[in-house]
This record gives structure tokens, sequence and C-alpha cells, in this order.
């Protein structure tokens, strides 16, 4: 699981058994509260419907929930991504999870899939994670992710860092997400 803004990799987490909605909830709480990753106007998920029941229902038991869909910032929208969309038939779906409903500006324009790519980029390195005990994947997991977000940044793919970008241009940056490119 990985949460990703514009392609880079910005929060990898180790999936136990399958990948249960408790699991996406965790993951959720380590990256936007832990970690304050900033919270995404969309959380756009390949099974959205069954994760936005999931978090309805805990919105009055669950501070954190309550916290991630904080009225005072926006409400934070959770939609299905593009590509697993036409899979979901039932009228519930089509009403509170098509991302062509959603109202943030551009998100039309977004790549939902970016996770799905990254992951297809890492599983050519699969075989090499066989004989690899937990301490040296994860390691390594961090490694290939901060070489994934390096060669997207120099390949123009998503915004160098601020001090990055300002030092070559010699200008602010503007409003540019910051991503890490060291």
């Amino acid at each position: 699981r990985c949460s990703q803004a514009r392609y880079s990799l910005y929060q990898v987490s180790e999936i136990y058994g399958s990948e249960s909605l408790t699991q996406v909830l965790d993951f959720l709480y380590e990256a936007y509260y832990v970690n304050q990753i900033p919270r995404p106007q969309v959380l756009g998920y390949d099974d959205a419907c069954h994760l936005k029941k999931f978090l309805q229902l805990r919105l009055n038991t669950s501070w954190f929930v309550l916290w991630l869909f904080n009225l005072s910032s926006g409400v934070m929208q959770v939609v299905c991504d593009f590509f697993h969309f036409p899979n979901h038939k039932s009228d519930w779906c089509k009403k509170n999870v098509d991302p062509s409903k959603c109202k943030v500006p551009n998100f039309g324009k977004s790549n939902t899939q970016c996770a799905e790519q990254s992951f297809a980029w890492l599983a050519g390195s699969k075989k090499q994670f066989r004989h690899m005990g937990e301490a040296r994947f994860l390691f390594f997991m961090l490694r290939m992710a901060h070489l994934r977000n390096k060669q997207l940044c120099a390949n123009g793919i998503v915004p160098r860092c601020e001090e990055e970008s300002e030092a070559e241009s010699g200008e602010e940056s503007g409003d540019e997400e910051c991503v890490e490119c060291e």
C-alpha cells in the first residue's frame, strides 16, 4: 500500500495477509496523522465503496476518522479510481463513489492509477525479495521508493523540492507541492 501525490511515493507499508479495511485505516492513520502527510482533497481507492461505508460507520466512534474528514478543512472525498469503477454495479456505488462526480477541480485529469503503475514498476524486482529478511526487505523498499521519486523528479514528471527549484532557477517556486527528491 502506498500514499501518492503526482506519482511520488510518500508512504509505504507492508500488508499482512490480505488488504483489509482495518489495515487501510491503520495506513491512513500512520500516513496522515502520525507522519503528518497533508491530507488529500480526494482519496481514490479501488474498493472505495467498502472503504467509504467502513469509514462512515466509524464517524461517531473514532476520533481519527472524524479528524480525517474534518469539516473545517473541507471534506475529503472518497471515490473509486477510474480504472476499477466500471466493475462497481450497485446504485450506491454509482451515487457515492463515482469518480466522474467528484467536484474537486481538475480531478478528471488525475491519474488515479499511479499506485498501480508504481507497483507494476516494482514488480520487476520481485524475485530479489524472496531471500530477504524483514529488515533488509523494508530497507530495500524504502530505497526503491526513494530512487523512484528521484527518477520521476529528474524526468520532470513531478516538481522538485522548493530548495532545489529555487537554487536552479534563482526564483521562488510558488505553490508547487514539495516532493522528496534528494
